[in-house]
């Protein structure tokens, strides 16, 4: 009678075989307006590629800066073309005022396109931006089960960027610190992306 128990158990336990991990999306917003010049830039591109090394290498990473506008600096792709990834990162300078809108906007419409489970956005910033229309957005990205997580270094609206954090169901940082920058980003991508 134990025998068969024990065997019985030995056949449930066969069968629950690990789940597989689905790849994720992971888009980090960048501000580069002209008050993030110099080592704030720099320490962002640093955390932006040390994040990218956390990830797998098939999960689809895409890498957006703003000021008054937004441009995609990396299209959305595989994170293994790190090589790809880091050359097109240093292409990004700074310039500009803050406006977080068109950032987190291109994001929203990149990651609706991405047909995979977790989606998340890392957004930093240094600045005040308008916030006309933003919280609506962060509910629409919630509502899309897109999350997001913001990074506050100094000069930040921390409370704009803690609110954006709490609505986007993600984390909220603040890095004084700039060394301390890269491993706030890795930590965050590894709880996003890496559950």
């Amino acid at each position: 009678m134990r025998v068969a128990v024990l065997l019985a158990l030995v056949a449930s336990t066969a069968v629950a075989a690990p789940k597989k991990r689905e790849p994720g999306a992971l888009v980090l917003v960048i501000d580069r307006s002209g008050s993030m010049q110099g080592q704030k830039l720099e320490a962002a591109k640093k955390a932006t590629l040390a994040a990218i090394a956390t990830l797998h290498p098939d999960d689809t990473v895409t890498v957006i800066a703003f000021d008054r506008d937004a441009q995609i600096f990396v299209k959305p792709q595989p994170a293994a073309n790190k090589k790809a990834i880091e050359d097109d990162l240093k292409k990004l300078l700074s310039g500009g005022g803050t406006n977080i809108f068109p950032g987190l906007k291109e994001a929203y419409e990149l990651l609706q396109t991405q047909k995979v489970k977790t989606k998340h956005v890392i957004l930093l910033s240094d600045g005040e931006a308008p916030t006309d229309g933003l919280l609506d957005l962060v509910d629409d990205m919630v509502a899309s089960k897109i999350t997001i997580s913001t990074v506050a270094v100094p000069g930040a609206d921390e409370k704009l960027l803690d609110e954006i954090s709490k609505r986007g169901l993600g984390r909220a940082y603040k890095v004084s610190d700039l060394s301390k920058l890269s491993p706030t980003f890795v930590k965050e991508t590894q709880l996003a992306l890496l559950k």
